[in-house]
């Protein structure tokens, strides 16, 4: 198992989401619609990688973001409740099973 980071990044209207790195993005998760399972503790987060470019394999179109991000109410409520602010690192080890990106905070 790896580790990764994704950092908190704010969605708009007082929500959050988390920010996965260039790096990140174009090695291990790659395209838009990624399936992605978060477990921290024994919180259980199902969600898909949103925004970046449909796929690495095409050059960046201008203006296109060169990362994908992690978002669903849950985690917003989750990085809310924890009173993270924007840019917090949080470190994840993370596997592929089944097509599916495990990110699993220790």
């Amino acid at each position: 198992m790896e580790n990764i980071y994704l950092t908190i990044h704010k969605v708009g209207n007082g929500r959050f989401r988390f920010f996965v790195p260039t790096i990140y993005s174009k090695s291990i998760f790659k395209k838009r619609k990624q399936k992605v399972f978060i477990k921290i503790g024994d919180l259980e987060f199902r969600t898909h990688t949103t925004c970046g470019p449909i796929d690495f394999d095409k050059p960046l179109t201008p203006n296109q973001k060169k990362g994908y991000d992690l978002y669903s109410l849950e985690i917003s409520d989750w990085i809310i409740k924890n009173s993270f602010p924007k840019g917090t690192k949080i470190y994840f080890n993370f596997e592929f099973k089944n097509s599916v990106i495990y990110l699993i905070n220790k």
